[in-house]
């Protein structure tokens, strides 16, 4: 084909007649109308959306505090398929229109918690954590139970009534001297005058028998114990890392300290290594002792241990006990 036919075709292709480019500017013409279009429509009108759970608990709340009998009944997606209506709790499930009151989370009995809505299993949940010693110290705390739903949480949330004596149960009048609260095993927790447990022979179970303490807190303390050589006093106790002051003022009451439980180093025969060991002395001041030795000789009194620049007064009575000279 020649060049001249070809160029000849290609403006056939690209030519429009009369009536094509009548056709062209309409459809310009509505694509333009139906995208300038919606700038000139009055707004369609928005429903407002709000949330049933927050709408029940309004509702409810305003029903106690005034008496009414106004009933609000937010069928869900379930009951709408199925048709079933509202009414008391199918097998174990919640019960989102269970009988409303006032309660305190840290009294209720376990019926209490049912008539409130709370499934059986649930309510059984809560009861055992309370007897551990857990406490709910502000209504948003129901919101954390196990097996509590977040809509059922915040409709209970306003009749929520926390008694201020009962917040403050982690104390030692109210949490041990009561005899009514049990241990971490889950076995009630005798009072001060009945439960001893001596720090240098109990086991792991007699540390899981006080309040506050768990499987952690026990493992660091018989490790810190060995660590250490034994318990010199009671107050050595509250050194175990992770261990919270206030738990510790709670148990300090239950525990005893028997006097030569400790194993002693000799800072004459031990090497370096072994004296690094030790909680109390780690590797720099092991280095100092054993400078001192090759500079000066052995020790002949634990006295000599306060020349080591090193080791304060404080530092000293810490170690003392757990040094020998031969």
């Amino acid at each position: 084909m020649k060049r001249s036919e070809i160029k000849e075709l290609i403006i056939a292709y690209f030519t429009f007649s009369a009536r094509e480019r009548i056709g062209v500017l309409v459809l310009v013409s509505l694509i333009l109308i139906l995208f300038i279009a919606p700038d000139f429509l009055p707004e369609p009108k928005t429903s407002i959306s709000i949330d049933d759970s927050a709408v029940v608990a309004l509702i409810d709340r305003w029903r106690v505090d005034t008496g009414s009998s106004f009933e609000y009944s937010s069928p869900s997606p379930q009951k709408k398929q199925t048709g079933f209506s509202s009414g008391g709790p199918i097998g174990n499930r919640e019960n989102h229109t269970g009988k409303l009151f006032l309660f305190d989370p840290n009294t209720a009995s376990h019926d209490e918690w049912v008539a409130l809505g709370v499934r059986d299993k649930t309510a059984t949940t809560i009861i055992r954590y309370r007897e551990k010693g857990g406490r709910f110290r502000k209504p948003e705390d129901i919101s954390r139970i196990f097996g509590l739903s977040p809509s059922l949480a915040m409709r209970l949330q306003p009749f929520v009534r926390i008694k201020a004596a009962l917040v403050d149960q982690y104390n030692e009048s109210a949490f041990i001297k009561s005899g009514k609260v049990r241990g971490n095993n889950n076995m009630p927790v005798p009072s001060s005058a009945t439960l001893k447990v001596e720090i240098n022979s109990a086991d792991s179970l007699q540390w899981l028998a006080l309040p506050g303490i768990g499987p952690k807190l026990t493992s660091r303390i018989l490790n810190f114990r060995q660590s250490l050589g034994g318990f010199n006093s009671v107050q050595q106790v509250a050194e175990v890392y992770g261990l919270a002051d206030s738990v510790f003022r709670i148990i300090q009451p239950l525990l005893v300290a028997e006097e030569g439980q400790v194993k002693q180093i000799s800072i004459n025969g031990a090497a370096r290594a072994e004296l690094a060991e030790h909680p109390y002395i780690r590797q720099q001041l092991a280095g100092a002792i054993v400078q001192y030795r090759e500079v000066h000789g052995p020790f002949r009194q634990l006295e000599d241990l306060r020349r080591i620049h090193l080791i304060t007064e404080q530092l000293f009575e810490k170690i003392r006990p757990y040094l020998k000279i031969p």
